[in-house]
């Protein structure tokens, strides 16, 4: 199993420049060793015993049976971050490939072994090289990047097991922001897996600037923009404009000309970024300040024109600490409501007539679906790409919001999608939707 080669030859370029004449694999290299992760705290690269626990993880999960999900045979599987989106994926790539999917893999599903066997030569393998791991690991500056590279290279040998197993010849890839996912598609198509990779609506300058695949599905359509711009490190053989991940489930209630929402209503959606500092798990520099002085913009803004209510959409994390939550919005002296958190946000887009956001997946998904939506990306130097038509819904200073926010706020919505050159960018441009929910 050529496999581990790549892993092997990763970790040598890392540690002692090893060179790598092949440019993909040079570039899968390096994203995975400077993309930040979300699978350990953000601090973890600082944490002088992250080795000890990572070993801590491999060992306690050595004899734990592999779990994933087979519902028939076929060549074609999913692998995604985790179990709770398999009904969700499957059926997103059912209706855009025609593929009916027939093993789901999660990355939780990797943390086990496939045999005893197996079990047996990887805890050998532990006692023999993870002493070495964990003092390099002590003496580097980022602490995690070793043994997490080896915590990396014994779940790709369990991918590459099960999709060997079931005879699939074709991965539909999600999650491709984790810093593994460029080595770990390498590895696979040098096996011989077609990958697909699936990247999500939101910018691919903040995670995926560099991408290896065999074909690369664009989930919004500012996207392919992106892509030219960072061709260099575009290791793709085919793109296809595909829609946003969550599309189908929401198709019932948009897919519908109306695009009434209630009058005088700005909308603000969180990211949560306060409480994402508190519980370690900020994954932009800043973006905690970036967060707040947007809702301060946008609650100066009422303060001037008090015929305009505020909403404020709850991230799923402050929902789940709605006490907290309420305690620090009270700290912003301007009258607002919180929308419905009983109810998803995708499913509350009528709710605001303009919605503001500093970049939440959900802004990106509310504009493919034709609503009013203002981008205000504090920090993002290189965000939106010039000269791009995606500029004139982003707004750069706090002059620049207000002029677009009052403007959008007494513009009808078809106008407004044309007046910014967007137009293309609505469901309504996609030939992927049933035509009896219109």
């Amino acid at each position: 199993m050529k496999l581990f080669y790549y892993y092997k030859i990763a970790l040598l370029n890392e540690w002692l420049g090893f060179p790598v004449k092949q440019k993909a694999l040079r570039d899968a290299i390096k994203a995975a060793f400077t993309t930040i992760t979300y699978r350990f705290p953000i601090s973890a690269p600082k944490d002088t015993l992250i080795s000890l626990r990572i070993l801590k993880l491999l060992l306690v999960t050595r004899f734990k049976k592999i779990n994933y999900e087979c519902h028939n045979t076929g060549h074609v599987a999913i692998f995604d971050v985790s179990k709770s989106g398999s009904a969700l994926r499957r059926n997103y790539i059912k209706r855009l490939s025609g593929e009916d999917a027939s093993v789901f893999i999660s990355r939780d599903d990797l943390m086990g072994s496939p045999r005893v066997v197996y079990s047996i030569l990887f805890l050998i393998l532990l006692l023999v090289i993870f002493p070495f791991v964990v003092l390099i690991s002590v003496f580097s500056k980022d602490k995690l990047k070793y043994p997490f590279h080896l915590l990396n290279a014994i779940e790709a040998f369990n991918l590459l097991w099960i999709l060997r197993k079931h005879q699939i010849k074709k991965l539909h890839f999600f999650c491709i922001y984790e810093s593994d996912a460029n080595i770990l598609a390498y590895a696979l198509m040098k096996n011989g897996i077609e990958v697909n990779k699936i990247p999500s609506e939101v910018p691919m300058q903040f995670l995926n600037r560099t991408v290896v695949a065999d074909t690369l599905s664009f989930c919004f359509r500012y996207q392919e923009e992106e892509f030219k711009l960072y061709n260099s490190t575009m290791h793709v053989g085919k793109i296809q404009h595909w829609i946003p991940e969550g599309s189908f489930k929401l198709e019932a209630i948009y897919n519908t000309l109306s695009r009434e929402t209630v009058e005088n209503t700005i909308g603000f959606y969180s990211s949560g970024m306060w409480l994402r500092s508190e519980i370690d798990t900020m994954d932009l520099v800043n973006a905690d300040e970036y967060e707040k002085e947007l809702l301060q913009c946008l609650v100066e803004f009422i303060t001037l024109n008090t015929e305009y209510k505020l909403i404020i959409f709850l991230h799923p994390l402050e929902k789940r600490n709605i006490d907290k939550a309420k305690q620090y919005y009270q700290g912003f002296s301007v009258p607002f409501e919180f929308a419905d958190i009983s109810i998803q946000n995708s499913e509350l887009f009528k709710s605001a007539d303009v919605v503001v956001s500093l970049y939440s997946t959900l802004a990106f998904e509310r504009i493919f679906w034709g609503f009013k939506t203002i981008i205000y990306p504090l920090g993002q130097t290189d965000f939106p790409i010039s000269n791009s038509v995606f500029c004139n819904t982003c707004a750069k200073t706090k002059q620049d919001l207000f002029s677009k926010l009052k403007l959008a706020l007494e513009t009808d919505t078809n106008v407004y999608f044309e007046n910014n050159g967007i137009a293309n960018y609505r469901y309504l441009n996609y030939n992927c939707f049933n035509q009896s929910a219109a």
